[in-house]
C-alpha cells in the first residue's frame, strides 16, 4: 500500500499562510507534520512525497504516476479574527474520499482542536474568485481517495502556538495515521497482502468467518502459525462444517 502524503505550499519559496507574530509559516509546520506521519506509516506502508515546487494539480497526478492508492494534502487555514478549528475536504462525489474524511475525523477530533467537520470541495473556492466551481485540484486530479486535512488556523494566536508544541505535533500525526488505518481496514481488507490467488483465498475464508486477520485490517503472511491460533483455527473450522451439515 503506497500513501502520497501531499505538504501544502513551498512551490517557488511559496511560506502559505504565516503567522509573523510567531514567524512561522504553514509551509514549515506541514513540513514538519508530514515527517512525523511518515515515521508512524514506514515499514507497514510505502509513502511517497509529491514535488513541492509543482501546482496543486500536477503533484496529484505525480502521485498516481506514481502508484499511490490514497492522497492526503496537509494544510494549515487562515480567516478572520475569532476563526479556528479543523477541517477535512474530499472530493465531491468520492465515496472513498468521504470515508477516508470520517476515519480522520474520527481521531482528529481528540486533539485539543473544533472539529469543523467534514466538506465536500464543492463548497470551496478561493479568496481570488468567489465564483469558482472548479473545486480544489489537489483532489480533483487524483482518481482514488484523497483529502485535504486544514489542520487548524495558523492566522489564530492560540492555535498557532500549538505548532510549536512537539507533544500536539505527535498527537496530531498520531491522530492522523490512527484515521488511515482505520479507513484501510474497513476498506481495503488484508492491505498488507498483494492481490493474487493468497489475497483471493483469505477474503474468501474471511467471509466465511474462519479467519479475520488484525484489527488494522492487515494479515502478516510472513508470521508463523502459533499453536493457539492453530487451534482456534481448527475450531472454527469444525464449527463451520457442522453449521453446513445443518442447513
Amino acid at each position: 500500500m503506497k500513501i502520497a502524503i501531499d505538504a501544502g505550499h513551498g512551490r517557488d519559496g511559496d511560506p502559505g499562510a504565516v503567522n509573523l507574530e510567531l514567524l512561522l509559516s504553514e509551509a514549515q509546520a506541514v513540513s514538519v507534520l508530514r515527517e512525523l506521519i511518515k515515521e508512524k506509516l514506514v515499514p507497514d506502508f510505502q509513502v511517497f512525497f509529491p514535488d513541492r515546487e509543482l501546482l496543486s494539480s500536477q503533484r496529484a497526478r505525480e502521485a498516481q504516476e506514481n502508484e499511490c492508492q490514497v492522497l492526503l494534502s496537509l494544510h494549515l487555514n487562515a480567516g478572520p479574527q475569532g476563526a479556528r478549528g479543523c477541517e477535512i475536504w474530499y472530493r465531491t462525489g468520492s465515496e472513498g474520499g468521504k470515508e477516508l474524511a470520517l476515519s480522520l475525523q474520527g481521531f482528529l477530533s481528540e486533539l485539543p482542536l473544533k472539529m469543523r467537520g467534514i466538506k465536500s470541495d464543492d463548497q470551496w473556492f478561493p479568496p481570488s474568485d468567489p465564483g469558482w466551481k472548479g473545486g480544489m485540484g489537489i483532489l480533483r486530479e487524483f482518481p482514488g481517495p484523497a483529502v485535504v486535512i486544514e489542520l487548524l488556523f495558523i492566522s489564530d494566536p492560540e492555535e498557532a502556538r500549538l505548532l510549536l508544541n512537539p507533544k500536539f505535533l505527535e498527537n496530531a500525526s498520531l491522530a492522523i495515521v490512527k484515521g488511515l488505518r482505520k479507513f484501510f481496514s474497513l476498506n481495503l481488507p488484508f492491505w498488507d497482502v498483494s492481490s493474487g490467488e493468497v489475497k483471493d483465498a483469505l477474503v474468501r475464508l474471511a467471509k466465511m468467518g474462519l479467519i479475520k486477520g488484525y484489527p488494522d485490517g492487515t494479515f502478516h503472511p510472513e508470521k508463523p502459525l502459533t499453536r493457539g491460533e492453530a487451534a482456534i483455527l481448527f475450531m472454527r473450522l469444525v464449527n463451520y462444517i457442522q453449521e453446513e451439515g445443518r442447513r
